[in-house]
């Protein structure tokens, strides 16, 4: 009898706790949404969504690049990257230190579009600018979405790709 409501009780934590887990974690969002929640926030509401954001691993689509500086950190080449993400007009500034994707970066020119995904490093309210560190470039991005044309896959992680 003990052993049965033992293997009960386990089986409940075993059912349980990761359907607890996806509650806490939430939804995993973009950082364009990020972008766009904290430009159409107020005040009160931007340290709250700063705080929690901070650490988070986001992608970025569709940031066009402004400005493009060839540097070097601690010896060794890197590129400084400052875009802009277009539904919020927020600057995303970033540090590209890995050999691929300095490669892929360095094809890709101010003006044309880049996806990235990284780490977000900070926020800040004054400049209205974030800090992605650190990062890995994805590919050369189009500048906007066209409307209608994207793949449910790429606007739902969860979606399942349909072979034709």
């Amino acid at each position: 009898m003990n052993q049965r409501i033992g293997l009960c009780i386990l089986s409940l934590v075993f059912l349980v706790s990761p359907a607890v887990l996806a509650l806490q974690a939430g939804p995993q969002k973009s950082g364009n949404e990020l972008a766009l929640n904290y430009m159409e926030a107020g005040d009160r509401e931007k340290p709250a969504i700063a705080k929690e954001a901070i650490g988070r691993v986001m992608l970025f689509r569709y940031l066009r690049i402004v400005t493009k500086e060839e540097t070097t950190t601690n010896g060794f080449p890197c590129v400084v990257v400052q875009a802009t993400e277009p539904s919020s007009d927020m600057y995303i500034t970033f540090k590209v230190v890995k050999k691929v994707s300095l490669d892929l970066i360095r094809t890709i020119a101010e003006g044309e579009a880049v996806a990235i995904s990284g780490r977000i490093h900070t926020i800040n309210k004054d400049t209205q600018t974030i800090f992605v560190e650190p990062v890995i470039v994805r590919y050369k991005d189009k500048l906007a979405p066209k409307l209608g044309k994207e793949l449910m896959e790429e606007v739902d992680p969860n979606a399942i790709k349909v072979p034709k």
